[in-house]
């Protein structure tokens, strides 16, 4: 495995700071995009809403917009 790879490898713990290192590199940009590649977990779902609620609470966005999957409900 590339080195520098390997030194970027965070294991995800379930842990409440499991992204710091990820809002640290955010600082005060006005727009974070967030992808996936699994289009449908659960897993994705639950930590998009976890990340979505820390940038509201710690770095003050307002709005968030989502691209829509045809298996999501329109709520």
């Amino acid at each position: 495995m590339n080195d520098r790879l390997a030194a970027s490898i965070v294991e995800l713990t379930g842990s409440q700071h499991d992204f710091d290192d990820l809002f640290d590199l955010v600082g005060d940009a006005q727009f974070v995009l967030i992808g996936e590649a699994s289009h449908g977990t659960h897993e994705f779902y639950r930590t998009r809403a976890s990340l979505t609620q820390r940038l509201i609470a710690e770095r003050g966005f307002n709005a968030v917009a989502s691209k829509r999957t045809g298996r999501m409900p329109i709520a």
